[in-house]
């Protein structure tokens, strides 16, 4: 759950920390990657209790930004490894 704590702290909500605890464990419940959290729509974290437009929208944007930058380290470090094995 340390995982959607952090995420849920990092989308910016104008939340207490009571609910960024009860959301950070909804998604914990429900989500196991972010990949999987973006395959779902607003309708799935109203389901979750996530009823704040507001909110989903601040965190669909973070688990989009939290994306592109995992894909951008993952593209950074296979072009390393292939200009590595291009020196062999």
């Amino acid at each position: 759950m340390s995982f959607w704590l952090k995420f849920v702290r990092d989308s910016n909500l104008s939340v207490n920390n009571s609910t960024i605890l009860k959301y950070s464990m909804a998604l914990a419940d429900r989500f196991s990657t972010i990949e999987e959290f973006l395959e779902n729509d607003d309708n799935e974290l109203t389901k979750l209790g996530i009823t704040n437009q507001a909110d989903r929208i601040r965190l669909m944007k973070q688990a989009r930004l939290l994306d592109d930058k995992v894909n951008n380290e993952q593209k950074k470090q296979s072009n390393y490894l292939s200009d590595e094995s291009s020196l062999d």
